[in-house]
């Protein structure tokens, strides 16, 4: 039963229920549902600066997520150039082996003329 009892006390508002004026006319005593107006200033300023905060962070997602798409379509591009030094038919011949051999080595590939 105790651990039911401390179950009962965990609260979503800690600081609230801190905060909260009570009536001492009952035993135990009775809440008002009431707290000072500074300390609701004070939370919802915070809650506030958290909203703010978080469309800040949201934003910031976003733009990260674009970057990185963007990053990845221009890796993509160049991959793409790059495999062309390899095709005789394309851009092979226009570089000498050991230009080929980097460019494998850029796309992962195995040196095989130098």
């Amino acid at each position: 039963m105790d651990s039911e009892e401390n179950k009962m006390k965990i609260s979503d508002t800690p600081r609230t229920d801190d905060a909260e004026y009570l009536s001492y006319d009952s035993e135990p005593p009775e809440s008002l549902e009431m707290v000072d107006v500074g300390f609701a200033r004070e939370l919802e300023i915070e809650l506030n600066t958290a909203i703010a905060n978080e469309a800040f962070a949201e934003n910031k997602a976003y733009m990260l997520e674009k970057e990185l798409k963007q990053a990845q379509d221009r890796i993509k591009q160049l991959e793409v150039f790059v495999n062309r030094f390899l095709y005789p038919e394309d851009l092979g011949y226009t570089v000498n082996h050991f230009l080929r051999d980097d460019a494998r080595e850029a796309l992962g590939m195995k040196r095989v003329e130098s």
